[in-house]
Formats: C-alpha cells, sequence, structure tokens
C-alpha cells in the first residue's frame, strides 16, 4: 500500500491531460499514447485508493479525472 499511496499517480496534485481527439494509428507518435495511459493509470489509482481508504481525499478528485 505505502508504493500506491507515494505513486505519482495518487498525488491530489495530478493534472490529467485531455485531448478531443486520440490518434490510435502506430505513426501518430507516442505521446498521445502515453497521456491516455496516464490518465487512466491515474483514474484508477484514485477510485483504488478511495475504494480501501474512504476518507482520503482522493474521492473528490475522481470526479475531476473524468
Amino acid at each position: 500500500m505505502g508504493s500506491l499511496l507515494t505513486s505519482r499517480y495518487a498525488s491530489l496534485d495530478y493534472t490529467p491531460h485531455p485531448a478531443a481527439v486520440v490518434p490510435c494509428p502506430s505513426n501518430s507518435g507516442p505521446q498521445s499514447f502515453l497521456d491516455e495511459r496516464q490518465d487512466a493509470i491515474a483514474a484508477y489509482t484514485h477510485a483504488l485508493l478511495w475504494s480501501v481508504m474512504p476518507r482520503r481525499r482522493s474521492r473528490c478528485r475522481i470526479a475531476r479525472l473524468e
């Protein structure tokens, strides 16, 4: 649990990277895939922390990562 809490994805200061379009072709460049993946990891991390630690403030963060 300690490494989960210290993960950068668990930070309440994590800033999502929304995109109107996420290109999927392999020639679109890795950054678009990386941003989408990191946002998904952060959302999952906050949801997991909320479920095992309901008093943690990350429950407020879940709505902001959608």
